[in-house]
């Protein structure tokens, strides 16, 4: 079995319908603990991307039909925060930050010096090789 104890990971996590009171709670340099484990998962680099969250609605148009709208959600965003930490990577399981598995598509629940969340990996790489998983 391979194993690698020793990667710099960057990776990226999407925290949808965040309140506009609490964007200003997820900071560069933002140290990130895991609300299961209650270790590092790494250090927020950067706010990647921050945009209005919509959610799709379904209303009656004029002829009495139900439809899918999509529509603002007032007040709320989604915000990716890109993370890099030092992972292990293991075959058969990947990469893992203080025992928790990062993943595209797994959900972590987060804790933030003021806020306290889950998100969504949405996209990582090995930070030496430059290479996007």
């Amino acid at each position: 079995l391979w194993s690698d104890n020793d990667v710099e990971l960057t990776y990226f996590v999407e925290i949808k319908d965040v309140d506009i009171e609490y964007i200003d709670s997820i900071k560069e340099g933002d140290e990130i603990i895991s609300s299961v484990t209650k270790s590092s998962l790494g250090t927020i680099r950067e706010i990647a991307k921050m945009e209005k969250a919509y959610v799709y609605d379904y209303v009656l148009d004029e002829n009495g039909n139900m439809t899918c709208v999509l529509s603002e959600q007032p007040k709320k965003y989604n915000i990716t925060v890109k993370v890099v930490v030092n992972a292990d990577f293991e075959e058969n399981v990947g990469y893992t930050v203080s025992g928790t598995r990062v993943a595209i598509g797994e959900m972590l629940d987060m804790r933030l010096p003021s806020f306290v969340c889950r998100g969504e990996c949405t996209q990582m790489y090995d930070t030496n090789t430059e290479g996007e998983q």
